[in-house]
């Protein structure tokens, strides 16, 4: 949703404005944390018109253009927000970063030459998550796609075969909120199909006990690779589709009257969101993340007890996550739906040592995963900030 004004032209016309009711900025934050983003964003412009000031209200404007992809407007607005006092300069700082990152991102998937039509890549297995084969520098790998994951991941094995120079990053958080060492590196060459790209970041943590197929893991291809293009993963056709992101308006003038089209909201620097219904709860924050094999969703039990959602614990098993061994009890959620794209019947998985939804400022009504997505051709558009589901 674009906005005729910007936070700083708020600022300038609205200086004398009367003092601000702080019942309105709590009614913002409210709206914010719940993930009713639009209607958080209406709150917060209330805020700023009756007190001009007020940095939270401004800062939380710059957060929302920033999660719908408005690179432009959100750096002005930080930059106005910042001027204010009280600012939280250091949140500005690495919101600021991850515009630069996303904006070279953009840049260097405009400079990959694919045809007019994009490029259809195979994927060599479909089940129980999308494989293809790759090569990193050189080397041949067999890469699985996982919008959980942020850009590349190379297995920790799989780098030292292939002499990647890797530097220590920390922990990250996976599956059943386990946590694991983590490292990152550089790819010089990255192939998928014959896009070529350089230069990539990657991060470099065990894929290869993570046993899915015949063959070994070698890595994950995320969304950072895929925010290069307009992408459509192509579950029924056993592809994946790389197109220019310049192609938006058209690829979404095309679609076929079945297309469901839903917002799509980007978190940092790889997470993806929209919003949907679980059972009858309406208006739920969905994480889209295609990772979760075996099942087509997850959430954490606040959420599954207000869908009425009953655990099968006689049927709990352990699986192996980034982070290691995760104990998984079964569920079925009886109507599931990102927009209007509903299905019935999708597996779920609880995982009860924890989930990784706590790092988010809002409250995330659970995970939509393989399941539900390998029924469409599902497009990712991150310049019109929306997701198609083609059945």
């Amino acid at each position: 949703m674009k906005r005729a004004l910007t936070i700083a032209s708020v600022l300038l016309c609205l200086a004398g404005a009367p003092a601000f009711a702080q019942s309105v900025l709590a009614k913002a934050d409210t709206l914010f944390q719940a993930g009713s983003f639009r209607e958080a964003e209406a709150a917060y412009l209330d805020a700023l018109r009756g007190e001009p000031s007020n940095a939270h209200a401004a800062l939380q404007l710059a957060r929302l253009e920033l999660y719908r992809n408005e690179l432009g407007a959100a750096k002005r607005d930080y930059a106005a927000a910042a001027r204010l006092p009280g600012a939280d300069n250091a949140r500005i700082q690495r919101d600021l970063a991850t515009i630069a990152q996303r904006e070279a991102v953009a840049n260097a998937g405009a400079s990959v030459s694919l045809p007019a039509g994009g490029l259809a890549i195979p994927m060599l297995a479909l089940d129980p998550l999308p494989l293809f084969s790759v090569t990193v520098n050189g080397h041949l790998g067999h890469f699985l796609l996982d919008t959980g994951a942020p850009d590349l991941v190379v297995d920790s094995d799989f780098a030292k075969e292939i002499g990647l120079q890797t530097t220590a990053l920390g922990e990250g958080i996976f599956a059943g909120g386990k946590r694991a060492q983590i490292a990152r590196a550089t790819v010089a060459e990255f192939s998928l199909g014959s896009v070529v790209m350089h230069d990539l970041d990657a991060d470099v943590s065990p894929t290869r006990p993570v046993q899915l197929f015949d063959t070994p893991v070698d890595g994950i291809i995320g969304t950072v690779f895929l925010e290069h293009f307009l992408s459509t993963i192509d579950y029924p056709r056993h592809r994946l589709v790389l197109r220019p992101r310049a192609q938006s308006h058209a690829f979404e003038a095309a679609l076929p009257q079945t297309a469901v089209l839903a917002n799509l909201y980007l978190v940092g620097d790889h997470f993806l969101f929209s919003h949907g219904t679980i059972n009858d709860l309406r208006g739920q924050t969905l994480l889209l993340d295609s990772g979760l094999a075996g099942g087509g969703f997850t959430a954490d039990k606040p959420t599954l007890d207000a869908a009425h959602i009953a655990l099968d614990t006689e049927h709990a098993e352990r699986g192996m996550g980034g982070g290691g061994a995760v104990q998984a009890i079964p569920f079925v959620v009886d109507k599931l739906c990102v927009g209007v794209a509903c299905q019935r019947n999708i597996r779920g998985l609880f995982t009860p040592e924890g989930s990784a939804m706590g790092i988010f400022p809002f409250t995330v009504g659970g995970t939509v995963s393989h399941q539900f997505l390998e029924r469409y051709a599902v497009t990712f558009d991150f310049d019109a900030m929306r997701v198609a589901l083609v059945p």
